[in-house]
């Protein structure tokens, strides 16, 4: 039984090498998802030159809005946060769930802007910086906008823009011969989908499988080898 067990263990032991083996190349390869571990909902990106920044959510945590930067799109750094100030964010009294929602980050002609909403205290607002790492400027409020999610779009003739989730403009319905959603893919390609997200882990499945079928017959050989042992000991008694 010692010898089943410690061949056991030899197995699990050269498995889980492997495995590490193959993860610790593919992160050589690649990289890991997600690229931000954490408490990061609602990422909003922007490029500038060979940078890349990164804010997101923070509800009615203080202090909100963090910004990362990154030259590879897989290595972060949090640099600061656009709200840092308590001039520029009031959460008291909100829960946990309203506060910042969604902001959007974008560059124009050497000046960073943040948009975003401050659920059930104040509505939208719109603050600026020259860095990313800031300082950021106090929030301008947008009570025109009546919705949330907002985000800046700067057009090639100079005119600025500021699109958001909201109802439509003089309840105007939507064109009703534009899909709604892309069409729905056929059953045989949500299963060669499924298959295709579902190989890694039946791999390893396998693997498991033969691990335990092998101290199976292990455990087998041993008890079939300790009966015949004991056998032959009666048999020498007797005799």
């Amino acid at each position: 039984m010692r010898r089943s067990l410690w061949l056991l263990s030899s197995l699990l032991v050269l498995f889980c090498a492997k495995e590490n083996d193959t993860l610790q190349s593919k992160k050589l390869e690649g990289f890991s998802n997600p690229i931000l571990a954490g408490f990061y909902p609602d990422p909003s990106i922007c490029k500038v030159a060979d940078d890349y920044y990164i804010i997101t959510s923070t509800f009615a945590y203080f202090p909100g809005i963090p910004i990362f930067h990154s030259q590879d799109l897989v290595n972060w750094k949090l640099i600061g946060h656009v709200m840092d100030r308590p001039e520029q964010l009031d959460l008291d009294s909100l829960g946990v769930s309203r506060g910042i929602f969604a902001p959007a980050i974008r560059y124009h002609q050497g000046i960073f802007y943040v948009t975003c909403t401050l659920v059930d205290k104040g509505g939208n607002l719109i603050v600026t910086a020259i860095t990313p790492a800031g300082p950021w400027s106090n929030p301008v409020w947008l009570p025109q906008i009546d919705g949330i999610d907002p985000s800046l779009f700067f057009d090639d003739d100079g005119q600025a823009y500021i699109l958001y989730n909201s109802v439509a403009p003089e309840n105007k319905l939507r064109d009703r011969s534009m899909p709604l959603l892309p069409a729905p893919r056929s059953p045989a390609a949500l299963s060669a989908a499924s298959m295709h997200c579902m190989r890694p882990l039946l791999a390893r499945l396998v693997k498991m499988l033969l691990i335990l079928i092998g101290l199976n017959i292990l455990v087998m050989i041993e008890y079939t080898n300790s009966s015949d042992d004991a056998t032959r000991s009666r048999k020498g008694q007797l005799i």
